[in-house]
């Protein structure tokens, strides 16, 4: 909701929403839906995608949306009840 309030045009949002081919989309917007995939995806872009990513903005956008980009994982990690797997032993000591 808030991206159509934003004024992100609601084919955008779908074509994210459905992790679908960014082929269609205005450059800029390829470009930040490429990177967010490779972010959170591959956990690093390639060189190829940073260099189309970076070619849209000047450094401190770029360091705002990547910023932006991974404020929004940490809060979707905390709203969540994240556990570690079974088999893997606490990395914390226990509460007493």
């Amino acid at each position: 909701m808030k991206a159509r309030h934003a004024g992100v045009l609601g084919e955008v949002i779908e074509v994210v929403r459905a992790r679908e081919s960014v082929e269609g989309l205005d450059g800029t917007e390829a470009a930040i839906a490429a990177f967010g995939r490779k972010l959170f995806g591959e956990r690093r872009a390639s060189l190829e995608t940073w260099a189309r990513f970076s070619s849209f903005f000047e450094r401190r956008m770029l360091a705002n949306l990547a910023c932006l980009r991974g404020a929004y994982a940490m809060t979707a990690a905390v709203a969540v009840d994240v556990q570690p797997p079974k088999n893997v032993p606490p990395s914390l000591p226990s509460r007493k």
